[in-house]
């Protein structure tokens, strides 16, 4: 992938994680100050900026327009134009992309957003998501397991001790969750229909589903610990 100069002036807001020929992760604070919101705020599109709107707290609100303006910063990186002459399509679920007149590249992308952090990653010709959890929180996740992990995620989950189980938790939802956006059909595949394991790499086989995906899929899954108290997933069409 190449790089563009065209209008990078907020660039320094995104740090970058991880860098290879297929796959670029940036992270970034979300948690802006007044001013840097303002700026940001006229890179939006006018949907975006009535989105926003809708928010009842600042807070909320704020956030939104620093990811989405972040994102618009950090494909104008990639594709050569202006943060605000970017524009977007959407498949039925909702899932992002740019349309092919602005994307000659073919680039893909993915971000998820946990409290006040986002992770945005970039590839290109690839499907790609990403899924981000603040893991510092107490946790009562039973019922989440028992409506959306398999039995083979099940038992390896509950032969850890209470310790281990934390950690253990946010790792197979992150990677469930970056599958499901990698896909981007919602959660129309159940995510209890498919398996992830508790490795850091492992390679995800899912099935073709009759009216969802038309072939069997193979996707590389990784895990990343972008920050402190944070549990992050990808995932990536091979």
């Amino acid at each position: 992938m190449t790089w563009s100069s065209n209008n990078l002036q907020y660039l320094n807001l995104l740090n970058v994680l991880r860098i290879d020929e297929a796959t670029h992760m940036w992270n970034a604070d979300l948690d802006q100050s007044p001013f840097v919101i303002q700026r940001l705020s006229a890179l939006l599109s006018s949907d975006e900026k009535k989105r926003s709107e809708r928010f009842i707290f600042d807070k909320d609100r704020n956030r939104f327009v620093v990811r989405h303006a972040l994102l618009r910063v950090l494909l104008s990186h990639y594709i050569g134009t202006k943060p605000d002459y970017i524009q977007f399509c959407y498949n039925q679920n909702g899932k992002p992309a740019l349309p092919e007149m602005l994307n000659s590249k073919d680039i893909r992308f993915s971000l998820s957003s946990s409290r006040g952090f986002c992770l945005f990653a970039i590839t290109r010709c690839r499907e790609i998501g990403v899924d981000i959890e603040f893991s510092g929180r107490s946790l009562d996740g039973d019922q989440i397991i028992s409506n959306f992990f398999t039995e083979k995620e099940k038992y390896s989950f509950y032969c850890l001790n209470k310790k281990q189980r934390e950690n253990a938790f946010f790792k197979l939802w992150t990677k469930k969750e970056a599958l499901i956006k990698a896909l981007g059909i919602g959660l129309s595949l159940p995510l209890n229909s498919f398996d992830v394991s508790l490795l850091d790499h492992e390679m995800v086989e899912l099935p073709s589903v009759e009216g969802l995906l038309k072939k069997e899929t193979t996707w590389e899954v990784n895990v990343l610990n972008p920050l402190k108290e944070y549990l992050a997933s990808w995932a990536i069409e091979v």
